[in-house]
């Protein structure tokens, strides 16, 4: 009897497909065709007459200097009633770093002055305007020019041409932190 239930288990086994191999095998022989279309037909070989651009190197080699430790402000947007701010964090670029620290950073009535003028010019704008790249590149050009202004700087066309122009003392300045919230 126990043959007879072995026999009756074989015959069941032999006529049933194992339908996951063949997908398996489907799928990858799809991928195989696909793969070997794209190397043999679709694939772009380069050209002989094009190359990589050429390579452009800086205007000067040297290592920028930076100053990281500006505070981190807390500024309201002309439309928030207090319920929305601005994270903001600077870091400085100088070309001439000892002017700065001694007149902008180290005097306590200049640093003071410099948060005033940041927290001035960025609550001029809406939160809306404030989330456009337009807005953060003019602010952040405005607040550099000010910022040399206040170091005694000042720009000159004619000089510029002749090439007798200074550097002004705040090279830029970078966003460490902008987030709106």
């Amino acid at each position: 009897m126990a043959d007879d239930e072995e026999l009756l288990d074989d015959d069941e086994e032999e006529g049933e497909l194992n339908w996951v191999a063949i997908i398996i095998a489907a799928v990858l022989a799809l991928a195989l065709i696909g793969g070997l279309i794209w190397y043999f037909v679709l694939r772009e070989e380069p050209v002989e007459g094009e190359k990589e651009p050429d390579y452009i190197s800086p205007e000067s080699l040297v290592e920028e200097e930076i100053y990281l430790d500006m505070p981190e402000l807390f500024i309201n947007p002309i439309d928030s009633r207090g319920r929305f701010f601005l994270i903001l964090k600077f870091d400085i670029a100088f070309n001439n770093r000892s002017l700065v620290f001694d007149e902008m950073i180290l005097k306590p009535w200049n640093l003071a002055k410099t948060k005033n003028m940041i927290i001035d010019v960025y609550g001029e704008y809406t939160r809306e305007e404030l989330r456009t790249p337009k807005v953060k590149e003019e602010t952040r050009q405005r607040l550099l020019d000010e910022f040399n202004t206040m170091l005694g700087w000042e720009y000159d066309a004619v000089l510029e041409e002749l090439g007798q122009l200074e550097l002004p003392p705040i090279k830029a300045l970078y966003y460490a932190k902008y987030i709106l919230q």
